[in-house]
C-alpha cells in the first residue's frame, strides 16, 4: 500500500542501467527488474533489496522506504525511513553526483561508501566507510565534511542540529602525515617584507582543522584514509559552487601542503578564484603569485601569472606590477594562447611598440 507511485498519471520510462533485486532472509540476490525514476522501493520487515546503477550500489535494509527521484546523469534519492548502504562509484569522476536526502539532512557524495539511517523521530545518522561526504542539516544548515571512520547525527527539525562523532582513529580529519608544516623558505622568503594579505594567506594555509569531539562506541579501529588530490579538488569545486569559500580553501590548502608543484599551482589558482568571488583583490593577487611561483614553467603557473597581471592592472591599480607580470608571462609563455592578450595589456600600459596598428592608447598611463 505504501509503494504507490507519487505521480500515477505519468508513466516514466525504465532506466536501462538501473536494476532492482529483492531477497528475503539469508539468501543474497534475486531476479533483477528495471527501475523507473520516482518509483518507490519499499522492503518488508524480512526483506532486503539492492539497486544497481552501473558500478554504484544502494542496499536497502528491512523496513526501508526509498524513492529514487533521479537516476541519470546525477543521482538523487529520498530516504523516507529505514537504512541504506551506498557505494558510489561514478564512471566519470567529477562529472557525476549522488545526493541522498532525508527529512532532516542532505548527504552529498564525492566517491565513497557510507550508511544512512532514519529514526522514527525523523533524525538521521550518517556513517562513512571510506571516501568523503558532505552532510547538510535541512532546511538551511551548513554543510559538514565527514571522512572515513566518522559519523554524524542530525536531529529532526526543531531540535539541536548536530552531534558529531569520530572513531578513535579519526579525531583529526587530516592525519599528521598529510599536514606537514609549510617551510619558512617556501612561505616567507618569497617576500622580504610580507604584506598583510600575504601574512593572512600564509596563516590560512597553515591553519589546523576544527576539532571533532566525542567518540562513537561502535566504531572499529581502522586508519582514516587521507583524501587524494583529485577528491579534494572535486570537494573544493562543490564547496565553491555552494558559496562556502572558506571550507573550499581549507581543502585547497591541504593540497598546497602536500601536493606536487602542478597540484600546488592549481590549488593556489583556485584559492585566488575564491578570493576574487569575495572581492578580496589583495588576497587573490597573493594567491595568484604563489601559484606562479609554485610552477613557473607549467600551464597553471603561467596562467596564474597572466591572471595576476590582469588583476594588478584592473583591480589593484598596480601598473608597474602589472607591467612586470605581463612581461614575465610573455617570457615564460612565448606563443601561448594568452600571449596576444598580454601584449595588449602592455600596450594599454604604454608599451606602444606592442600595440597592433590603430590600437595605440590615446594617452599613455603613468609609468
Amino acid at each position: 500500500p505504501e509503494a504507490v507511485d507519487p505521480q500515477p498519471s505519468v508513466e516514466r520510462p525504465a532506466i536501462s542501467s538501473a536494476r532492482l533485486e529483492r531477497w528475503a532472509g539469508a539468501e543474497h540476490g534475486g531476479d533483477a527488474t528495471p527501475l523507473r525514476e520516482g518509483e518507490q522501493i519499499a522492503t518488508s520487515e524480512r526483506e532486503h533489496a539492492r539497486l544497481s546503477l552501473g558500478q554504484t550500489r544502494v542496499e536497502l535494509s528491512p523496513g526501508t522506504l526509498l524513492v529514487p527521484e533521479r537516476l541519470q546523469p546525477d543521482v538523487r534519492m529520498r530516504l523516507e525511513r529505514g537504512e541504506v548502504r551506498v557505494e558510489f562509484n561514478p564512471e566519470h569522476p567529477g562529472e557525476e553526483g549522488f545526493v541522498l536526502e532525508t527529512a532532516s539532512a542532505r548527504v552529498e557524495v564525492v566517491g565513497t561508501a557510507f550508511r544512512v539511517r532514519v529514526a522514527a523521530d525523523g533524525s538521521t545518522d550518517v556513517d562513512v566507510a571510506h571516501g568523503v561526504v558532505l552532510v547538510s542539516p535541512l532546511p538551511f544548515g551548513t554543510a559538514r565534511r565527514l571522512l572515513a571512520g566518522q559519523s554524524l547525527h542530525v536531529e529532526s527539525r526543531g531540535r539541536p542540529p548536530l552531534r558529531e562523532f569520530a572513531g578513535p582513529e579519526a579525531v583529526d580529519p587530516q592525519p599528521s602525515v598529510e599536514r606537514p608544516a609549510i617551510s619558512s623558505a617556501r612561505v616567507s622568503s618569497a617576500e622580504p617584507s610580507p604584506t598583510p594579505s600575504s601574512r593572512r594567506v600564509a596563516e590560512d594555509a597553515g591553519e589546523a582543522p576544527s576539532a571533532v569531539v566525542g567518540a562513537a562506541p561502535d566504531h572499529r579501529e581502522r586508519p582514516a584514509r587521507p583524501l587524494d588530490p583529485d577528491a579534494r579538488f572535486e570537494l573544493a569545486r562543490r564547496l565553491t559552487q555552494r558559496g562556502e569559500y572558506a571550507q573550499a580553501r581549507h581543502e585547497l590548502y591541504a593540497i598546497v601542503r602536500g601536493g606536487r608543484a602542478r597540484e600546488q599551482a592549481r590549488a593556489w589558482s583556485l584559492v585566488a578564484d575564491t578570493r576574487e568571488r569575495e572581492h578580496d583583490w589583495a588576497g587573490a593577487g597573493e594567491a595568484y603569485r604563489r601559484a606562479a611561483d609554485s610552477q613557473p614553467n607549467g600551464v597553471y603557473g603561467r596562467t596564474a601569472l597572466f591572471a595576476l597581471a590582469r588583476l594588478r592592472e584592473q583591480r589593484l591599480g598596480d601598473l608597474p606590477g602589472a607591467r612586470h607580470a605581463y612581461r614575465a608571462y610573455l617570457e615564460a609563455a612565448g606563443g601561448a594562447p594568452l600571449a596576444a592578450q598580454a601584449r595588449l595589456g602592455l600596450c594599454r600600459l604604454g608599451e606602444l611598440a606592442l600595440c597592433p596598428p590603430g590600437q595605440e592608447p590615446a594617452e599613455a598611463p603613468p609609468r
